[in-house]
């Protein structure tokens, strides 16, 4: 059993958030710098989610390669979600059983449970609306380039 309560923000999303408890936080690992780089097993759908994503984190400045197995998992649960999708507006989200029944089809309760997938690695990123809205970039850079990273993950998620 896990500890109860919220899970503790990250120290660099509380810098970018400009708070105070970023500093009296110690101890807390950081990730390496650099490039994130795409698993053979990522799903050859996924790949070009995989490049918007990940121009996006950089964008915000939260990527690096210790990220590469999450953003696997999202991109490939994206993909999925998105062929299901495909699937239920070719053939519906019922089907009749044998019984003369209306059953869900498979394929409705694979893509709500994709769904919750993308929706829960999408939180941990910070790239949900929520989340978005409360990091910013800190950096020397202009803020016309947080206002596209903020734009870029904003249109991955709509």
């Amino acid at each position: 059993m896990g500890k109860p309560g919220p899970k503790p923000t990250p120290t660099a999303i509380l810098k970018s958030r400009g708070s105070w408890r970023a500093k009296e936080r110690a101890g807390e690992p950081s990730p390496p710098a650099g490039d994130m780089v795409a698993p053979p097993w990522l799903l050859p759908e996924a790949r070009e989610h995989w490049q918007d994503i990940a121009a996006t984190l950089e964008g915000i400045g939260i990527a690096s390669p210790a990220c590469s197995p999450a953003l696997a998992l999202l991109v490939n649960s994206l993909a999925r979600y998105i062929s299901l999708e495909q699937t239920i507006a070719a053939t519906g989200t019922t089907y009749e059983s044998a019984n003369g029944n209306h059953l869900l089809h498979p394929a409705a309760i694979a893509r709500d449970r994709a769904f919750e997938q993308v929706v829960k690695l999408l939180v941990q990123f910070g790239l949900t609306p929520s989340s978005i809205t409360s990091t910013s970039k800190q950096s020397n850079d202009s803020t016309s380039d947080a206002n596209s990273a903020r734009s870029a993950a904003l249109r991955l998620i709509s």
